[in-house]
Parts: structure tokens; C-alpha cells; sequence
């Protein structure tokens, strides 16, 4: 397979590049403290931008090259922010480096060392500067920020799914494959462009269908039973039979039934059955409520 990178991946690389450069002109300079910032920037964006909004291409099942080029991406990423960090956290940058090293070997992540310590220090270019991807993300997070004011304002959830963002005509030029992100990051259905909406500036259709609200309480509960499995210790490939009962909300049995599918998918359930006996010798079981509805669910590792 060939890696088929995203626009996440070169904006990621860039800014690793960025702070590498960074980073070396400032302990050159005995600046530590500008070099730190630095590697503390890099870090914000890795786990709060680019692995979330990366993780359903690293959850696949299978291999494929977007997968593929996400687990290089992240692998590379990881190994070098070892080695900038060896210097400041000799001990932490070791578990890192040790725990990667021998992840996806490739020409981003040459033949390792013994420990980041022996290898060398980065002074040539790591990856190719991408100023294009890091302003086109720029804009999308800048837009993100917009939004999720606007459903702050209005007392909507991220959860809850809304129909649509719109964008000035200037904002919508954005490249295909950042809108998603912006939709995904939103939880809107699509993006739109709006004449008469001001550069810089968004407007989101917070009107609530039933098949929005639907789907809003299918994501509270999948959200709700990942956070079981998580406190049942299971790991992300262990499957699990589902179980549940309604004590309020009588469609919620044909909802499941429409949902089931994705349901499975979110939770890693590998069956979905109606009741709770009492006996199952069930990993976890709780009650859930929302929106009317009162459920108990229960878990039980396969």
C-alpha cells in the first residue's frame, strides 16, 4: 500500500518542522524557555487537533492508505518530538522513543537507535515546510471557534447534530477536504456558503427536526456506553455484547432497531439484544436518562 496523505498529515509535518527550527535556534541561543513554548505548541496541536480529528482513519479495521498514512504520520511525529524533547525530559523522552521507535518503519522513520539519546539531532529539514496547509488550518480552527461559540450560545451540544454551517463566500474557498473537517469538528451535515454573511463570520441552522434529535440521542448513548467499556477496562478490539432495557420512552426499542447498525460500529458491539435477565454475568450495567427516555444497558465482554 502507498500512504495517501491528508491535508492533516502535511499541516502536522509542517508544524513539526516549524519547531524544529525553533527549537534548535533556541537552545543555540541558550533560550530554553522559547525552545519549551515551543515543543508545548506542538504538543497542543497533535493531541488536540490532529489526532482527533484523525482518529476515525486510525480506528479502521483495516488497513488502507489513509490509515496507513496516518499511523506513519503520528509514528514520525512522536519519534522526532523524542528527540526535540531529550534535552528537557531525558526520562520521558526515552519511554516515548522506546515505545515508537520500531512503529512503521519507513523512509519517515528511518532504522532506529538503542536510545534517543545516541541518535542524532535534527538539524536538516525533517519534512517540507507547508505554509499553504498550516494558514488553510489556521482558518478552519478559526471557524471551528466561531461555531462552537455560536452552539454555546444557542445551548446545543456538539453531540447533538445540526443541519448546517454557513460560511461568507470569502470563508467557503476553502479546500474540499478542510470543509469536512470543519463539519465533522461542528457535527453539521454540510456546509453552505452565504452571500450575505460578513468575512470571518458563521451562522449555524440550529433548528432541532426529529431526525436530528434522533440522532442526537443515539450519539448520547453510544457516547454513554464507550464510557462503560472504558470503566470495564475493555480495549478498543474487545467486543462486546450489548444488552438493554426501556423503562421510559416507548419507541426508543424501534430507534435501536433503526440505529442498530451504527450502534455496533461505535461501540464495537458484536450483538444487540433486548433485555436484561439479571443473569448475565454483565461486566458493567447502568441506567441512563435523556430526553424522555430512561434506559438500562448493560455490557458483556465475548
Amino acid at each position: 500500500l502507498k500512504p495517501n496523505y491528508h491535508v492533516l498529515d502535511k499541516w502536522i509535518m509542517s508544524r513539526l518542522e516549524n519547531t524544529r527550527g525553533v527549537v534548535t535556534g533556541s537552545l543555540e541561543s541558550y533560550d530554553i524557555t522559547s525552545a519549551s513554548r515551543s515543543v508545548e505548541g506542538l504538543v497542543e496541536d497533535l493531541s488536540n487537533w490532529y489526532i482527533r480529528r484523525s482518529r476515525k482513519r486510525l480506528q479502521k479495521q483495516d488497513m488502507d492508505t489513509n490509515k496507513l498514512a496516518a499511523q506513519e504520520t503520528l509514528t514520525s511525529v512522536l519519534k522526532n518530538l523524542a528527540i526535540l524533547i531529550a534535552p528537557f525530559n531525558p526520562f520521558l523522552a526515552e519511554w516515548l522513543y522506546q515505545s515508537i521507535k520500531n512503529l512503521n518503519p519507513n523512509s519517515l522513520n528511518p532504522k532506529p537507535c538503542l536510545s534517543v539519546h545516541l541518535e542524532k539531532w535534527p538539524t536538516k529539514a525533517i519534512a517540507p515546510k507547508n505554509a499553504a496547509s498550516e494558514k488553510v488550518m489556521a482558518k478552519a480552527r478559526s471557524l471551528v471557534a466561531l461555531g462552537l461559540a455560536e452552539r454555546a450560545r444557542a445551548g446545543i451540544k456538539v453531540r447533538q447534530p445540526l443541519n448546517a454551517l454557513y460560511l461568507s463566500a470569502a470563508d467557503y474557498g476553502l479546500a474540499g477536504d478542510v470543509l469536512d473537517i470543519v463539519a465533522e469538528e461542528l457535527n453539521v451535515k454540510k456546509v453552505i456558503t452565504d452571500r450575505t454573511l460578513a468575512k470571518d463570520s458563521v451562522r449555524l441552522d440550529i433548528e432541532l427536526t426529529p431526525a436530528l434529535r434522533e440522532e442526537g440521542l443515539v450519539r448520547e448513548l453510544t457516547r454513554n456506553i464507550n464510557d462503560m467499556r472504558k470503566e470495564a477496562q475493555l480495549t478498543p478490539d474487545d467486543k462486546i455484547i450489548l444488552y438493554y432495557d426501556i423503562h421510559a420512552g416507548g419507541n426508543f426499542k424501534e430507534l435501536m432497531s433503526r440505529f442498530e447498525e451504527v450502534i455496533k460500529q461505535e461501540t464495537r458491539s458484536h450483538e444487540i439484544v433486548f433485555g436484561i435477565s439479571g443473569n448475565e454475568n454483565l461486566l458493567i450495567h447502568k441506567t441512563w436518562s435523556h430526553d424522555g427516555y430512561e434506559i438500562k444497558v448493560g455490557i458483556k465482554k465475548i
